[in-house]
């Protein structure tokens, strides 16, 4: 953890305004979000674990439906509403190489998936959120099973592969 004096004074600033209330703990969490907008680079985010893949057009049926497509390549953990008229799914991907989630996210695009969230820095949005208009982000589907599914085959094949020779 950062000694406050060691952040920069716009952060402390930022972390000194946050409010101790409901609705307005999600406007500050907004401005703030926009606010940092600049920082928010491939540079200042870690490695990648969980893929988001969103729709653009289409119902919320439709979306389910394409989502479910994508369970077929990689594990779905989650699906949430995004409180407006997409679903999001969030694939696990901790576990794969990042050629591995590209190649998936090019599919994903390809079947008309927003791009943008194909970037690490990307914001999308939070299970269990609240929108600026007060509306919740239902989750529908969740199975966390699913990561510790990937885990244990990564650490299977890992294993394989250092008793064959490999690394």
């Amino acid at each position: 953890m950062h000694e406050p004096a060691a952040l920069p004074q716009f952060v402390r600033d930022l972390l000194a305004s946050v409010p101790r209330h409901g609705k307005d703990v999600h406007k500050w969490l907004f401005r703030t979000a926009r606010v940092l907008h600049p920082y928010r680079t491939l540079a200042s985010t870690g490695s990648r674990r969980f893929l988001v893949v969103e729709f653009d057009t289409g119902t919320a049926h439709e979306h389910a439906a394409l989502l479910l497509h994508l369970a077929r390549h990689a594990p779905l953990v989650l699906a949430v509403h995004s409180a407006g008229k997409s679903l999001h799914g969030w694939f696990y991907g901790a576990a794969q190489a990042e050629k591995t989630t590209l190649r998936f996210m090019r599919y994903a695009v390809s079947l008309g998936a927003d791009d943008q969230l194909g970037v690490r820095s990307q914001f999308a949005r939070m299970p269990d959120g609240t929108r600026d208009n007060g509306k919740r982000q239902v989750v529908h589907y969740f199975n966390p099973e699913r990561v510790t599914e990937t885990c244990a085959k990564a650490a299977k094949s890992a294993k394989s592969a250092k008793s064959a020779g490999g690394y």
